[in-house]
């Protein structure tokens, strides 16, 4: 989950692509970048296994993703990590943070249709045992103590 925003990284392209520019069909598929995080991921023998999770995490339950790749098709772990990647970027500190509630109010109309109404579930059974503020809290607690 930690590598998904791998392919957000400012990264020397002539590095990456020592054949040449980018084509067109390249120029549109970096749009994603959990695609070039699996591309990336997937040159480093020990962790290629997270290259598919990388570049499915993108994709959407219904199907309406970038890939149009739908429900179990999308790899169990991706699955997660878009839920997971949801509520962390809704409520991170700073710019435009949503309070928990109104975090997991979004997440929940979504699920069926952008998340795994299954996956939002198990998020909810996590809520409801304190399992998730507690992790808010710890890294908060993290965050003022380094900072």
């Amino acid at each position: 989950g930690l590598l998904h925003a791998l392919g957000t990284l400012p990264l020397d392209e002539s590095a990456l692509r020592p054949h040449g520019e980018l084509t067109a069909l390249d120029a549109k598929l970096e749009l994603h970048h959990g695609t070039r995080g699996a591309d990336l991921v997937s040159r480093i023998p020990c962790a290629a296994h997270v290259a598919k999770i990388l570049a499915t995490y993108e994709e959407h339950w219904d199907g309406s993703g970038p890939r149009r790749i739908r429900g179990e098709s999308i790899p169990f772990e991706a699955r997660v990590v878009a839920v997971a990647n949801a509520i962390v970027t809704m409520t991170e500190p700073g710019g435009d943070a949503l309070p928990l509630t109104s975090s997991l109010t979004e997440i929940w109309r979504l699920a069926g249709g952008r998340y795994d109404p299954e996956v939002v579930s198990a998020l909810f059974r996590l809520v409801r045992d304190g399992q998730i503020a507690e992790v808010i809290e710890e890294e908060e607690a993290s965050l003022l103590a380094t900072g």
